[in-house]
């Protein structure tokens, strides 16, 4: 497990150093959390074969207690974070990714829902503006001090339970102490990544406040430059271009608009 945390770890880093922009720790979240699922049902099949009762127990409990949260948030998020208008706006535009990310959410951690506004690479479909950002910022919190409390602790105590019970060499010994370090970790970056966001994501709620006709507006441009991309034009060039033959239109219109001016005049008076 250690081995697919450190590489997974090397591609938020590369992404990291791609774009200065990039969240690291909430990218790290999203990857990590995935491992954590699957390191569960591991230490869990492992415990059975064993026979070893109280990590059994724990991990099963954990399991389920992780599902739990997981549907828990999909319904948070299908009922009050899509009713947020400039989200749903946004998710209008990057329906792939938001089902993507549900789906991921659903069926192994609900954590990966942070790669919405993670900045990934970077990428813009990783950027997701909100009207409100409590809506969904706040459940997210709620899901995580839960999953804390409920799934991240009763592991580690399940991991130590079998650390005491096997000697080393066994398999089921090395996946618990692997999946000790990596709970705590998990804590370590949970607790950086609620004061980043604090700090830097919930104070800056009237910037987030991106009114719908501002995302049509930056579809529309997007488009514009897509549409001049395919034609082999570069778009700078191409408004240059427009405002030099406004220019030359309104040379020629103006001294014929003053001759009929003129004109009008004799014939008045």
């Amino acid at each position: 497990m250690l081995v697919f945390c450190a590489f997974t770890t090397l591609v938020v880093a590369i992404g990291n150093c791609k774009n200065k922009e990039s969240r690291f720790i909430a990218n790290l979240i999203v990857f990590w959390s995935i491992i954590e699922f699957l390191g569960m049902c591991i230490v869990l099949y492992l415990a059975f074969r064993f026979g070893i009762a109280p990590v059994v127990y724990m991990f099963l409990v954990a399991i389920m207690f992780t599902i739990a949260t997981n549907l828990f948030f999909f319904v948070v998020f299908q009922k009050q974070v899509m009713n947020d208008q400039t989200f749903r706006h946004w998710a209008n535009y990057n329906k792939c990714v938001v089902q993507t990310i549900s789906i991921l959410g659903l069926v192994f951690n609900f954590k990966v829902y942070r790669l919405l506004y993670s900045k990934f690479c970077g990428a813009r479909r990783f950027d997701a503006p909100f009207a409100d950002p409590y809506k969904f910022f706040t459940p997210l919190n709620i899901a995580s001090f839960l999953n804390l409390f409920l799934v991240m602790l009763l592991c580690i105590v399940g991991c130590l339970f079998g650390i005491y019970y096997l000697a080393w060499g066994y398999q089921l010994l090395i996946e618990c102490v692997e999946f000790l370090i990596i709970e705590v970790v998990m804590i370590i970056l949970y607790v950086i990544e609620y004061c980043q966001m604090r700090d830097n994501l919930l104070k800056r709620k009237a910037n987030w406040k991106v009114d719908a006709k501002r995302c049509d507006q930056m579809k529309v441009n997007a488009g514009f430059e897509d549409d001049l991309s395919d034609d082999g034009q570069d778009p700078d060039e191409y408004m240059t271009k427009s405002g030099l033959q406004l220019d030359k239109i309104r040379k020629d219109v103006k001294p014929k608009a003053l001759k009929t001016i003129h004109t009008m005049e004799k014939v008045l008076c």
